[in-house]
Order: structure tokens, then C-alpha cells, then sequence
């Protein structure tokens, strides 16, 4: 199946206006939050995404031990890519006399990428045999917050 220009146009614009959607309501969901429990801090961060692809990215902690990941991507050939993901935080794990490392929080999450990839795309040489243009991915996150 090969999307023409004019499907892949409509779905740019659905994911910026996804963007858009998801973070009104992060950013919405986060004001609630800070006025139902006080001023906090933690609440939402939001970010950039550096190398290929660039964005901007977020967090949504939703409670100490889990949270929302969302980021908004675009490649220098025209790849634009939506990533939403569910984590998981294990606070404390590290029990250390060392405060930097008590403050370390391991996370792992469960997640998904959609996008458009241009006919040059460097997602779709490297991961996709067909000729399609719609990007569908799983993914799993796992790192360290500070």
C-alpha cells in the first residue's frame, strides 16, 4: 500500500494537531494537579530531543511511581513522529550513603511511535521493507531520572 502526498499531508496535519491536543491537555491535566495538591514542582517537565530525530518531549508524573512520556519529533528529511509512553518509577532503589545516588530513579516503560516517513526516510531503510509511508512502532523506554 503507498500513501500519496496528499494522505501523507493529512497525516502530518493530524499528528501536529495531536501535538497540539496532547499537550493542552498535559499542560491542563498538570494545572489541575498543582491546584488540587499544592504547589508542586515535579509535576510536568518539558524538554528537547537532540540528534535524529529532534522535538520536544515531556513528563507527566502521575504519582511517584508512574508517568506519562509524550514527544513530538521531526527528521531533517521530513519524518515527523508522535511517541507516548507509560512508565514505570522504582523510587529509593538505591540505597546509598552517596545523596546522588539516593536520588536516582530507575524506569521502565510501555509505549508507541506513530509518524509519516518521507521517500527517503532513513526510519524507513533501516526498519521497513514496504513502500509505506506510516511509521508504527512499539517501545520500550528504560533509564535513570535524577
Amino acid at each position: 500500500m503507498r500513501i500519496n502526498d496528499l494522505t501523507r499531508f493529512k497525516l502530518i496535519e493530524f499528528l501536529r494537531l495531536t501535538a497540539v491536543g496532547l499537550l493542552t491537555l498535559v499542560l491542563s491535566s498538570a494545572q489541575m494537579a498543582t491546584a488540587s495538591d499544592g504547589a508542586r514542582s515535579d509535576e510536568l517537565g518539558l524538554g528537547i530531543m537532540l540528534g535524529e530525530p529532534s522535538g520536544i518531549s515531556g513528563r507527566l508524573n502521575l504519582s511517584s511511581k508512574t508517568a506519562l512520556d509524550f514527544g513530538l519529533a521531526f527528521s531533517a528529511n521530513s519524518d515527523v513522529l508522535l511517541l507516548v509512553d507509560y512508565l514505570f518509577k522504582f523510587p529509593h532503589s538505591f540505597h546509598s550513603s552517596s545523596q546522588f545516588l539516593s536520588q536516582l530513579t530507575p524506569y521502565v516503560g510501555i509505549g508507541g511511535a506513530l509518524g509519516a516517513a518521507s521517500q527517503s526516510s532513513w526510519f524507513r531503510s533501516n526498519f521497513y521493507t514496504s513502500s509505506s509511508r506510516l511509521i508504527l512502532g512499539v517501545r520500550i523506554p528504560v533509564g535513570l531520572e535524577w
